[in-house]
């Protein structure tokens, strides 16, 4: 439960209205029973099942908890470039070993032709 006060805390720190509040609601869920459409403005959600759907309040801005919080964020900058780079190489080289182990596999001394073999299953008659 401490988790979800330590989120609560910084939903209301870091909203414009709710910080200017008293007593506001947070709801939350568990993200499989959000429900999202295309014709949903940005920003909006909708629920699965009410049932599951969870409110807490908080009363005022606990600021020790939104400073011991704010110490321990951490932003990275990520490269998507260079993360799409990476995964197409992989799988570039995946594809590599698979066409090379088929290719190891396909060799024509070790295959056999069923043409020259004088049975012929088709011919059962």
């Amino acid at each position: 439960m401490a988790v979800i006060e330590d989120a609560a805390q910084l939903v209301k720190a870091n909203s414009i209205e709710g910080n200017k509040m008293n007593d506001i609601d947070v709801v939350y869920t568990l993200w499989e029973n959000l429900h999202k459409t295309d014709s949903m403005d940005v920003g909006q959600v909708g629920f699965h099942r009410q049932k599951e759907v969870r409110k807490i309040r908080v009363s005022k801005r606990c600021n020790d908890i939104v400073n011991r919080l704010k110490k321990t964020k951490e932003e990275k900058v990520v490269n998507f470039q260079e993360q799409r780079d990476l995964r197409d190489r992989r799988e570039r080289e995946d594809k590599k070993r698979i066409f090379k182990s088929y290719t190891t596999l396909m060799k024509e001394d070790t295959m056999k032709s069923n043409k020259d073999g004088g049975e012929d299953s088709d011919d059962f008659m």
